[in-house]
């Protein structure tokens, strides 16, 4: 990245808002990207305690949207973004009347402070490139001192625009052909072979005109894919809501609609995660990924699985997005069958012990990898409850199964998901899990599990080095593919 600004003087922010503030305030102007840039900064925070944890802005990007804030909270520097749609906590506690240095950059959805890296989603920006230590949303400025302020940025490729239609069409939200002599009229399109699922924007303006009860029971408004309804957007109580993956899923957007009138709504999907934003609300959260199969880029006013159409008009509509061809990053291809007899490997019997085990070594990025493989489990008289594990030092992710069903754990163990899959002794049975940035896909199940911890050392086994329990029983056709 370049350096687009820098301000090296001291500047004295006096916490207050209005004629008598000092802030401050510059203009990062064109060469600033949204979604590649770094801060870096002194601060020396002058709050008392009290005053501190109580939601404190540090420094904002964008005085007309806000969609980034840096502040503090209770304890803890804390990320806003989005106009306050959404807040992240760093996790890293925040000193006063001590000068901090803070090293703080985005790039993609990707945020960094200090070292510490967590996903926050899109950024999106209606406003300005100005950065500066008052929130004028909320009247409120930082109280202290910044210095040595420096900002990186690289102009980053967009998205192409795959479909505009502007014109506004009325959808009279009946799913049939005909009803009483009414033709259905609905807004439809195909996307072609240029959509691409994993990364998308989706700009449009609508007017619901539902009943209210069908409105809070679910209004359908726009779905991508006929056969599949890999992704939606509905109406539902007294807000919008997306769906995904056939509407195994529902997400509040906390964003209220109001039957009758326009509203706009801008949709960024990549990554597992979904930006929603309107002109007065925005929200960043995960859904994870869009499953491939059954699909064919319709993009629709009707719901094609249970019969919902929209009633209203729709305008505007942009779709932006570009088909990238995805090849694998296949790291282990291990197709034989490994016999597992459950048997601990630090066990008393360890010369006996037979199992799976694989170092993945710094082939494998932890934050999107992709694990399949069969296995078969046998009864044995010690509890051989595990599956299959990943990191042997930390158990990042382990597979196990518990009444009737495989359960997922992350993290040593500190969390625990039960899955929809049943288990089942002395049969062959598919694992096809993927992670990506905090989202598993479990056998086409979506589960947010949230960040794998380290240190870890990337190997996977049949054996749980933690509380020494291994399958017994054999793995077959496994696959470990990660992204670059």
């Amino acid at each position: 990245m370049s350096l687009i600004h820098e301000h090296l003087e001291d500047v004295y922010c006096n916490g207050l808002y209005g004629e008598n503030a000092r802030n401050l305030y510059d203009d990062l102007k064109s060469k600033f990207d949204w979604d590649n840039f770094e801060v870096q900064m002194d601060i020396y925070i002058m709050w008392t305690a009290e005053e501190a944890a109580q939601d404190q802005n540090i420094i904002t990007i964008d005085t007309s949207w806000r969609a980034f804030s840096l502040v503090t909270k209770d304890k803890n520097f804390y990320v806003r973004v989005n106009n306050g749609g959404t807040y992240f906590d760093t996790g890293i506690p925040y000193k006063l009347r001590t000068w901090t240095h803070l090293d703080f950059s985005y790039y993609q959805g990707l945020f960094t402070i200090n070292g510490v890296s967590f996903k926050i989603g899109k950024l999106f920006s209606l406003g300005n490139k100005i950065i500066t230590s008052t929130d004028y949303g909320r009247g409120k400025n930082f109280k202290g001192h910044i210095r040595d302020l420096f900002v990186y940025s690289t102009q980053m490729p967009k998205l192409p625009v795959l479909l505009e239609k502007p014109e506004e069409v009325y959808c009279n939200g009946l799913y049939g052909d005909e009803k009483n002599g009414e033709k259905s009229a609905f807004w439809q399109v195909n996307l072609g072979k240029d959509f691409n699922r994993h990364a998308f924007e989706l700009s449009i303006d609508f007017k619901p005109m539902f009943d209210e009860q069908t409105a809070k029971a679910r209004g359908n408004i726009i779905t991508l894919d006929s056969s599949w309804r890999s992704f939606g957007l509905i109406t539902k109580d007294k807000t919008l809501y997306i769906t995904t993956n056939n509407q195994q899923n529902y997400f509040d957007t906390g964003i209220p609609y109001k039957l009758g009138e326009w509203m706009h709504l801008d949709i960024i999907y990549g990554g597992g995660w979904v930006s929603v934003n309107s002109p007065a609300n925005g929200k960043n959260f995960a859904v994870g990924v869009l499953n491939d199969g059954r699909l064919d880029n319709v993009l629709s006013s009707k719901n094609y699985s249970n019969g919902n159409s929209f009633k209203g008009y729709i305008r505007n509509v942009v779709v932006k997005s570009k088909y990238v061809e995805h090849t694998p990053n296949i790291i282990l291809k291990k197709l034989e069958e490994t016999e597992c007899n459950g048997i601990y490997y630090y066990s008393k019997d360890k010369e006996k012990c037979k199992r799976l085990f694989e170092n993945l070594c710094n082939k494998i990025n932890r934050k999107d990898f992709h694990f399949k493989f069969e296995y078969i489990a046998r009864k044995g008289e010690a509890i051989n409850d595990t599956i299959f594990s990943f990191d042997t030092s930390y158990r990042a992710i382990g597979i196990i199964f518990k009444d009737g069903k495989v359960v997922l754990q992350t993290n040593n163990q500190r969390n625990t998901f039960k899955t929809k899959t049943d288990f089942k002794y002395d049969e062959w049975q598919t694992v096809d899990l993927y992670y990506n940035y905090g989202s598993i896909t479990f056998n086409g199940e979506h589960i947010y599990v949230g960040d794998l911890n380290g240190p870890g050392n990337n190997c996977i086994s049949s054996n749980n080095m933690s509380n020494g329990h291994a399958l017994k029983g054999a793995i077959r056709n496994l696959l470990v593919i990660s992204a670059k």
